[in-house]
């Protein structure tokens, strides 16, 4: 499998290893770094206001990232996005991605009723194709706004705030980058939205 790899390195949460990319005759071309991230999944979680309009939860998290655009000496920045997290074991098996995206929405966003669970088409959801070879799983989950706990947190994350937010505010956030939220430029949650 690591033919011609120099180094893996390897934890609970993925591996990393360098790849060569080949040209049809097999001959190198370029090379950069595969990640390959334990099962993750992603989160959208939605629910319908007072009029019937789609309101979208959005967390704003402090992240940590490899290059800090603001300056690798200044505090993490903190990111607009939609709740998302890790595949955990239950007794001996495996969650599946709609209860790890309502363990995840519910840790994130306070929620406390789930209205329904849902799966796209297509499931699968890739943050950089060219460097990420693990893909994550899509789940839509509907909540009653009514039942939102915002003062009680179970996650253990640097989660400052939950907001659901008008489908047109999250596109202008999209649209500018930033928003009093955090920064709108995950990848992960943008191919999500």
């Amino acid at each position: 499998e690591f033919i011609g790899v120099d180094w893996v390195f390897k934890s609970k949460w993925g591996r990393i290893r360098p790849v060569i990319q080949t040209d049809v005759g097999g001959n190198p071309t370029y090379d950069t770094f595969r990640i390959d991230e334990a099962n993750g999944v992603i989160a959208v979680v939605w629910g319908l206001d007072e009029v019937g309009k789609v309101r979208v939860g959005v967390i704003s998290q402090e992240r940590q990232v490899a290059d800090n655009p603001f300056g690798n000496d200044q505090a993490a920045p903190v990111f607009e996005q939609t709740p998302m997290g890790l595949v955990e074991k239950i007794g001996n098996r495996l969650e599946t991605p709609e209860e790890t995206a309502v363990r995840e929405a519910r840790e994130e966003s306070g929620i406390t009723v789930v209205k329904s669970v849902s799966r796209p088409k297509f499931p699968k959801q890739n943050a950089g194709a060219g460097y990420f070879g693990s893909w994550d799983e899509l789940v839509f989950v509907r909540v009653d706004l009514e039942a939102i706990n915002q003062v009680k947190f179970v996650s253990d994350e640097i989660i400052y705030k939950v907001e659901f937010i008008k489908l047109q505010q999250l596109f202008r956030d999209i649209k500018e980058g930033k928003s009093e939220r955090g920064l709108a430029r995950d990848a992960t949650t943008l191919s999500a939205y």
